[in-house]
């Protein structure tokens, strides 16, 4: 909403994400509905509800936007810590666009980068790495479970 509220020649936005099993709205509707509630008139919004992953977040999204022709300028906002695997996602589909991070709560900070690792290394070309990365981490741990006898 700060990067609607200053651009010049206020864009569309796209609150983009489905429901899961245990929400009575969908992301997008919950952002949608806060749009609203701060002011952003409806016809700014378009909301894309339809999506489960990010990746199908920002697919679903692209093609409301080719549909529009309104991709001269793009942004992509989302958590601070997610812009990364998100503009990776977009360089894989065409979406030529430019990150923004929105801050989160330091507490959430080190599950969320986990998460994000994961996500990254879980592609079939990093799955090795997220293998060594996670003996790399747990050696310690668990060397220090193991007692060697002394003879």
């Amino acid at each position: 909403m700060e990067v609607y509220q200053k651009d010049p020649t206020p864009p569309i936005l796209i609150p983009s994400g489905g429901q899961g099993y245990n929400e009575t709205v969908s992301e997008a509707r919950a952002m949608a509905d806060y749009m609203l509630s701060k002011g952003i008139p409806e016809e700014k919004i378009i909301a894309e509800d339809a999506s489960t992953t990010t990746l199908e977040n920002l697919v679903n999204s692209k093609k409301i936007i080719d549909e529009r022709g309104d991709g001269e300028y793009i942004a992509l906002v989302t958590s601070n810590y997610h812009v990364y695997r998100a503009l990776r996602h977009c360089r894989k589909i065409g979406l030529k666009c430019t990150g923004i991070g929105s801050r989160v709560a330091f507490y959430y900070w080190p599950s969320a980068l986990i998460r994000e690792y994961v996500a990254v290394h879980a592609e079939p070309k990093h799955l090795i790495m997220l293998i060594l990365g996670w003996l790399v981490c747990m050696a310690p741990f668990v060397l220090s479970w193991i007692r060697f006898p002394l003879y």
